[in-house]
């Protein structure tokens, strides 16, 4: 008995040290599942049994080479297809690839290993192409488990007497030894398994970094970039090949790299404005430090550019409707000219001061001219200087660093210039605006950036502006209320939007539609207006313009009772004063019998209206807000008849 025999694997172990000695890594693998009992037990299922041994197919051939030098014996190494995946070199001379499925077959059904004494003459061989005629002596086969099932077998075979003596004489020691060995082809398939599954978690997380519009970096526990997406390398002008290997510091300058670090579970985020080769740069900047007992081992960092952060909420959030030009009723002459001339300047950059009275549109007219330019798909800001105090109205339009104000946000806040980049900006009430103001409002339409309060650092910002005012700003300017420079910068492209009373030819069509609109809103079956009430509205002198008109409507459908407008549900100021308007274009009717022909008129209209009621005059009593008494004396004086 040959030495070491005794301890089972001791022997053998000795002859592969010797013929491995060369592999010092190898051979280590193999003392360490020699000298373990390892079984992996875990690997991806989507792996074919036959695929196993073919992917470590080197290994495979190592093993039996190995083994080979080691015993003396001839190795075969074969798959559950029974295709030979490695052999020794007598072995393949001898018989080339061909294998005894009938062997196999019992081996993968039994799991146990297989002793053939005779081979070309056990009842096995009867259908192989060596029966009888065999060069084999004697050989063992042993299966290779994997994950509870035969993915394979190691077989011993002897083309000598020698040979076959030595596989009778120590089987036992034999099949223990290759079932350690087949252990060991198992962890090489698991390790080729982590390492298949490796580089497809690899790939999966290269494309989920890259599928994300922010920039992402990942450093090491020093800050050198270890990782970045392509957006990262966009936003820096640079290839992720030239950032890998930088220090962080190099690509974020004012990144503060301490206080992230001392940072436990928490996220720091921040705006980052600095410059970088000639560029300047305004990002927005996350991030968070990975530690692993309390040791910083890397960080991640996220940044992006703010024009686009603000445009993503915009598209997100959005800052109201924005509205075509189909959208601003209107078909008289002078309206068809204003929505003519503002389709015109609609994709110049140039500055547009909108002039009109109060509730005629201006912001409307502001949002379509938006709408139909190149910036359509960019945020459109709008801001009114008469609605906010003059201490606060700095820093809404141009921001705010963090440290500025007492009580301010953290991190500081954009203005909404910030805000407006790369779209428009609306500035109404222009006219409000204080002179103080005005001189840096001037400032960033010539320079074409702003500064922050408590910051020194410009911003470039490439903004349309679109101002408005009902105020005469050139009767501001003689009276050194308003600045001359300031005037005639924004007084570029003029546009002058008709107050409703000049264009009476209107109103027909915005009542048809704030009819419907206000109907659909307050779920009322409202679907027109009696001619006595069109009439009462086309008289009026609407200083309010068409916001006092859809006012006026709104009430209208709110109290009225039938499914038109009627004369009695119109406001009663808008009435009185259509009344005296009246009584003012026509000197020839006295005032009183003015208002007597408007209440005769109205009270023989609510008759009609509820003429199928029993109660008819207490109806049309309690509509006109009178008593009964009051009601038959107004009869009498009118010479009114109930039918």
């Amino acid at each position: 008995m040959p030495k070491g025999v005794g301890g089972k694997t001791g022997y053998f172990k000795d002859k592969l040290y010797l013929i491995l000695n060369s592999d010092t890594q190898y051979i280590s693998e193999l003392t360490f599942v020699l000298d373990n009992d390892i079984l992996i037990t875990t690997y991806p299922h989507w792996r074919n049994n036959m695929t196993y041994l073919m992917d470590i197919q080197a290994d495979a051939q190592r093993v039996a080479n190995a083994i080979n030098a080691a015993l003396g014996l001839e190795v075969t190494i074969s798959d559950s297809d029974y295709n030979l995946v490695a052999s020794s070199r007598g072995y393949f001379s001898s018989k080339g690839s061909v294998l005894n499925s009938s062997f196999k077959a019992e081996l993968f059904r039994s799991q146990k290993p297989i002793i053939v004494e005779n081979p070309g003459y056990h009842p096995y061989c009867a259908d192989c192409s060596w029966a009888k005629k065999c060069p084999e002596k004697a050989l063992i086969l042993t299966p290779i488990i994997f994950r509870g099932q035969v993915i394979g077998d190691i077989g011993l075979t002897s083309f000598s007497e020698e040979q076959k003596n030595k596989i009778l004489n120590y089987h036992n020691e034999y099949i223990e030894f290759l079932n350690q060995m087949g252990e060991f082809l198992t962890v090489k398939i698991a390790e080729r398994a982590v390492h298949n599954e490796l580089l497809i978690f690899s790939e999966k997380l290269v494309n989920a970094i890259n599928f994300t519009e922010e920039g992402l970096i990942y450093t090491d526990s020093i800050g050198t970039i270890t990782l970045c997406n392509t957006a990262a390398a966009q936003l820096f002008n640079m290839s992720s090949n030239e950032m890998r290997g930088l220090n962080v510091i190099n690509v974020l300058p004012s990144l503060p790299l301490k206080k992230i670090e001392s940072l436990d579970n928490e996220t720091w985020e921040s705006e980052l404005i600095f410059t970088r080769q000639n560029r300047k740069y305004h990002l927005l900047v996350s991030a968070r430090s990975i530690k692993v007992k309390q040791k910083v081992e890397a960080l991640i960092i996220s940044a992006r550019d703010m024009q686009e952060v603000r445009q993503f909420v915009y598209r997100i959030g959005g800052t109201g409707k924005l509205y075509s030009f189909e959208d601003i009723i209107g078909n008289c002459q002078s309206m068809r000219a204003v929505k003519d001339l503002a389709k015109e300047i609609a994709n110049s950059v140039s500055t547009v001061l909108l002039l009109g009275e109060t509730g005629t549109g201006k912001e409307l007219f502001a949002r379509a001219i938006h709408c139909s330019s190149s910036r359509h798909n960019k945020p459109f800001i709008a801001i009114n200087c008469g609605a906010i105090p003059d201490t606060l109205l700095e820093s809404e339009l141009f921001g705010y660093e963090d440290g500025t104000f007492t009580g301010g946000r953290h991190g500081g806040k954009p203005g909404k210039f910030e805000m407006a980049n790369g779209g428009t900006i609306f500035l109404d009430e222009i006219g409000d605006l204080p002179l103080y103001l005005q001189v840096k409002l001037l400032r960033v339409i010539q320079e074409k950036e702003i500064e922050r309060l408590g910051s020194s650092k410009t911003l470039p910002i490439n903004v349309r502006i679109i101002a408005a005012t009902h105020k005469n700003l050139e009767k501001m300017v003689r009276q050194g209320e308003f600045r001359e420079d300031l005037y005639y910068r924004l007084n570029v492209i003029p546009i002058y939007i008709p107050p409703l009373r000049e264009r009476a030819d209107d109103i027909p069509l915005l009542i048809e539609h704030m009819i419907k609109k206000y109907s659909n809103l307050l779920s009322k079956n409202i679907t027109g207006i009696s001619d006595k009430a069109m009439k009462a509205l086309m008289n009026y002198e609407w200083p309010g313009n068409i916001r006092e008109l859809e006012n006026c409507i709104e009430y209208a459908i709110n109290i009225e009772k039938d499914t038109v407008i009627n004369l009695s549900s119109l406001p009663s100021k808008l009435l009185q004063k259509t009344i005296s308007t009246n009584c003012e274009k026509n000197d020839a009717k006295p005032f009183r019998e003015k208002i007597d022909n408007v209440e005769k008129s109205e009270i023989i209209t609510l008759l009609e209206k509820y003429k199928d009621m029993a109660n008819v005059k207490e109806k049309v009593a309690q509509e006109l807000g009178i008593s009964r008494a009051t009601l038959y004396r107004r009869l009498r004086k009118y010479n009114i008849v109930i039918k």
